[in-house]
């Protein structure tokens, strides 16, 4: 088993930014276990954060692609996330 214990890790890393991985990985970790063990642990959370999940899905779902300052013009599906910069029609 080694490394992927959970989840297989060789799609993610290679030996040049092994460190990098890790590093990266620990400070995810480091900054989201409270909030994951919250999750977990208070359904009023739990609700709350799933809530969110699916609001995000939604305005995801409905916005228009062309519009997403991010995306290049040959992209078909909307990768703007909410706060990003979105273009006016008169751009598009």
């Amino acid at each position: 088993m080694g490394n992927e214990i959970s989840y297989p890790l060789k799609p993610f890393m290679i030996e040049a930014n092994k460190d990098t991985f890790w590093e990266t990985s620990l400070r995810i970790i480091n900054r989201m276990s409270a909030k994951m063990l919250q999750l977990n642990a208070d359904p009023h959370f739990f609700t709350e954060v799933f809530q969110d999940l699916k609001n995000q899905r939604e305005s995801e779902a409905n916005l228009d692609p062309a519009r997403c300052a991010h995306n290049p013009p040959h992209f078909t599906a909307p990768v703007c996330k909410i706060g990003q910069e979105v273009k006016s029609h008169a751009e598009t």
